[in-house]
């Protein structure tokens, strides 16, 4: 099969059913009380960055490394959260609601998942480490 065919951003969906999944997610996350702490302005377009992010991490448009960064950009925001692990075990579940709610076949979740469980758990590492400024 042709690799750049079968990503998982094809698999899921592309554009529109990344975009489904980061606004299906930030209406869990940015109603619960132990992750909203995380937010310095939640009104902000959390879905929209993270749909860019998700897009390019699941092998789809380039476009957040283009226009926000990549994932240098992902680290820096993250750091100096202090990210908890219930508050990453919430995001974790958030996002499987999300998936659940997609109707995402079960071999294309579970590789999610375990993908999602990685990238939190690096968030939260990385969230331990002291903010630095914003370069450029």
């Amino acid at each position: 099969m042709n690799r750049v065919l079968d990503t998982p951003y094809v698999r899921l969906g592309g554009a529109d059913a990344v975009r489904t999944l980061s606004d299906s997610f930030y209406q869990r996350v940015l109603s619960d009380p132990a992750l909203l702490p995380l937010f310095a302005d939640p009104t902000e377009d959390h879905a929209g960055r993270m749909a860019l992010f998700l897009s390019e991490f699941l092998g789809g448009p380039t476009d957040h490394t283009r226009l926000r960064g990549g994932p240098p950009e992902m680290f820096r925001v993250h750091t100096g959260l202090r990210i908890t692990e219930i508050q990453r075990a919430k995001w974790v579940a958030h996002m499987t609601a999300a998936l659940d709610e997609l109707l995402v076949p079960d071999d294309l979740r579970s590789g999610l998942l375990g993908y999602f469980e990685q990238g939190s758990r690096l968030a939260r590492q990385t969230s331990q480490q002291p903010r630095r400024p914003k370069r450029g």
